[in-house]
């Protein structure tokens, strides 16, 4: 503790001294605070760290206090590339484990720009983008083949599987709608007589209603469907697709060009993401669901952009919480020479 404190006392006394060492404490900080190439700033810390360490040698000054700072950030921004190294072996495992999802969700989380652009995760990159097109392709053939036989409950659960591969994927989206279509109609027989001609009825009432335009007396009409008949859920397949075809031809054109540039507002979100820009990404990711609260895709990076945002003012108030400390160190040590 003497020590440390001789090492302030000795920056208040010389300018000299502390204009390098403030430097070389500076240039360590760029370790925590910034996402450089690791070289650049251990070079910034040399030049620094040799100006002070000739003038403490020469005037026999403490400078270790500073030395293990800069050494301690040094080490911090190692393990962090050392960490995304480790994730890249990661990936390779679940590679050799079949495991496509988790090698994805991998290759995604390492924020490294030097690890991102190495040959290595490159390469993984690439090999993962096969397997999951060469694996979406084959439960896209189990899903249909599934289908064939009528076996809606597998057909279900492979879509699933297919979806968590690519959310967007056309092929699945199809078979999912004559899955929903198989499954109304089994709904439909289990209907008694009157409910199922209230149903048809219904249909005809909100075509009707839509094709006047009105909407509010469309939606009134549903809700006077489900009050008459309590066993019938508004969510059920039998009612939440009329409920939905309300709802966009109340919102007409517009949503329909809304959601057509949904593709460009994702397209956009994903470059704005691998930019590390989460906070940008986040606000076209909300957009997009505004106008389309089923898109899958933009749910998927929502959540993904979502923590890298919190992650990142995380370590935002961490740094701003060191530099503080720094400056709040000198400035008492300062205060006392006073």
């Amino acid at each position: 503790m003497t020590e440390l404190k001789k090492f302030f006392t000795q920056l208040l006394d010389y300018r000299s001294y502390m204009i390098p060492v403030l430097l070389y404490a500076a240039a360590s900080s760029l370790h925590a605070a910034v996402h450089w190439k690791i070289y650049i700033i251990v070079f910034l810390q040399i030049i620094f760290f040799i100006w002070a360490a000739v003038i403490a040698y020469n005037r026999k000054l403490v400078l270790w206090p500073a030395a293990v700072f800069g050494i301690l950030l040094l080490l911090f921004n190692s393990g962090s590339m050392l960490y995304s190294e480790y994730s890249l072996h990661r990936v390779t495992g679940a590679i050799a484990a079949d495991d496509t999802i988790r090698a994805r969700d991998l290759l995604e989380s390492v924020d490294s720009d030097e690890t991102v652009k190495s040959k290595l995760y490159l390469h993984l990159q690439e090999l993962v983008s096969i397997r999951i097109e060469q694996q979406t392709a084959d439960l896209v053939a189990k899903a249909k083949g599934e289908l064939k036989v009528n076996n809606l409950d597998e057909a279900k659960r492979t879509v699933a599987l297919i979806f968590d591969y690519d959310s967007d994927n056309k092929s699945a989206v199809e078979i999912s709608q004559i899955i929903t279509g198989r499954e109304i109609a089994v709904i439909e027989k289990q209907l008694s007589p009157e409910v199922f001609a209230g149903l048809k009825t219904l249909r005809k009432n909100v075509d009707l209603l839509i094709t006047k335009k009105k909407f509010d007396e469309a939606e009134k009409s549903i809700d006077d469907f489900l009050n008459t008949n309590p066993g019938i859920d508004k969510s059920s397949l039998i009612i939440s697709p009329l409920a939905d075809l309300v709802e966009e031809r109340e919102k007409g054109a517009e949503l329909a060009k809304q959601k057509q540039l949904n593709y460009k507002r994702i397209d956009d979100a994903l470059s704005l993401y691998r930019k590390k820009k989460y906070g940008e990404s986040v606000k076209l990711l909300e957009e997009v669901l505004n106008y389309d609260r089923k898109n899958n895709t933009a749910k998927r990076l929502l959540q993904k952009a979502e923590a890298k945002l919190h992650k990142e003012r995380t370590a935002m108030w961490k740094n701003i919480a060191i530099i503080s400390a720094i400056l709040a160190a000198i400035g008492f040590f300062i205060w006392r020479r006073r």
